[in-house]
């Protein structure tokens, strides 16, 4: 199961900062630096796989996502048994399936020193909005802290098999306000952006004592527990209390409340901070949110993409990637070279530079001042790999 959550994307940016108390700047750049924006290492065969797989790799040192399976909210109560030490909680990781929508929110706050004997004191919340029947997710994170200076805050949606970033305050430097990433390759990578659950940041959270069952929270009736020895995934932060609430139908945490001590690396500046960590999760609105709109920036910055480019009815896997375009063709490669020749120039393109060596073609069309250039490789074993962008190279 672990090795699979590794390849969620996208809100692992924000758990990547919380497992890392990594509540910096030096986070946000790093974000930007590995997101693969530039061609000068662009291998055409094999460049749809190696977009696809630029998101995922951020979550190298991070906690994971919950994926599905999971039962039903609603329900009248069931029997329960009687109340005991030490009881275990099932499975919660495949406990949220049955929520149709969802709200979540985790607050994190850090205290202590770093190995300079500098302090730390930082603060991030995630909220994060589900709508499954919709396919989409929203997710905004938001920092705060003396290394920040100012709040820093970013946002992710996803919605069926697209992706986009919202940086209206270009703190990622990607110099656009919303970058988008659409095509079935990304959706394959989206699949499972669900729940943030405490399950899946933190390790032992198993079993517990039973403080008092039936308590109502954030509008679910919960069965109350205290926690110990767990600890949060990648530090040596080790709870020193830990109240969780589950969801009497459904066995999903409702809420979680606890305090840690210990030892976590700070992200992007290879140090490390050693204090306190107080964190609060909640889960609210439970089938409760409408539909998610996409921001208007976002919208635009789709139609301003590639994607009204011609495409061969031969293609398939279309992917696109800010300022680039991929996808296969069962047609060979002088058959696409063709369409774009033709097809461009009707649109109002010229083309300025062609060359073709070995089977490949590589052009440059050129329409109001702007390059388009347009590379078609043999297929694997048949048909074509095309790639077209708007990057120099």
């Amino acid at each position: 199961m672990k090795q699979n959550r590794h390849r969620k994307i996208l809100i692992f940016i924000g758990i990547l900062v919380i497992t890392s108390v990594a509540c910096s700047c030096g986070a946000l750049n790093s974000i930007r630096d590995r997101l693969p924006v530039g061609l000068n290492d662009l291998n055409p065969d094999g460049i749809a796989t190696a977009v696809a797989e630029q998101i995922p790799q951020l979550t190298q040192t991070v906690g994971d996502l919950l994926e599905e399976g999971g039962d039903q909210l609603q329900g009248g109560d069931e029997a329960l048994p009687p109340a005991e030490a030490d009881q275990t909680f099932g499975d919660l990781e495949s406990s949220y399936a049955g929520l149709e929508s969802y709200r979540t929110r985790i607050v994190v706050t850090v205290d202590g020193q770093d190995e300079n004997g500098n302090p730390v004191k930082e603060s991030m919340t995630m909220n994060q909005e589900a709508n499954k029947a919709q396919d989409a997710y929203h997710m905004v994170m938001q920092q705060e802290g003396a290394s920040t200076g100012t709040p820093q805050s970013f946002e992710i949606y996803t919605i069926g098999d697209s992706f986009y970033m919202l940086d209206p305050n270009n703190e990622m430097g990607m110099d656009t306000p919303c970058f988008a990433m659409t095509g079935s390759s990304m959706g394959d990578e989206m699949d499972s952006f669900e729940m943030l659950s405490p399950d899946e940041i933190f390790d032992g959270i198993e079993s517990g004592d039973l403080i008092q069952r039936g308590e109502t929270v954030n509008g679910i009736k919960t069965d109350h527990y205290r926690l110990k020895n767990v600890a949060m995934d990648g530090t040596t932060m080790m709870t020193e209390s830990g109240d969780i609430w589950i969801a009497q139908n459904g066995g999903f945490i409702v809420r979680f409340v606890g305090e840690g001590e210990g030892e976590a690396g700070l992200f992007g500046n290879n140090t490390t901070v050693n204090g306190k960590m107080h964190w609060e999760f909640d889960l609210l609105d439970v089938n409760q949110v409408n539909e998610i709109t996409l921001p208007d920036v976002c919208v635009q910055a789709e139609a301003e993409g590639l994607g009204s480019l011609p495409v061969p009815p031969s293609a398939s896997d279309v992917s696109q990637f800010g300022p680039m375009m991929t996808f296969n063709s069962s047609d060979a490669p002088d058959v696409v070279a063709d369409f774009y020749r033709q097809e461009l120039a009707a649109a109002g393109y010229e083309l300025t530079e062609d060359s073709e060596l070995g089977g490949m073609f590589m052009y440059t069309f050129t329409k109001d001042g702007q390059p388009l250039n347009v590379i078609i490789t043999p297929g694997e074993g048949s048909g074509s790999t095309v790639v077209l962008t708007t990057e120099d190279f």
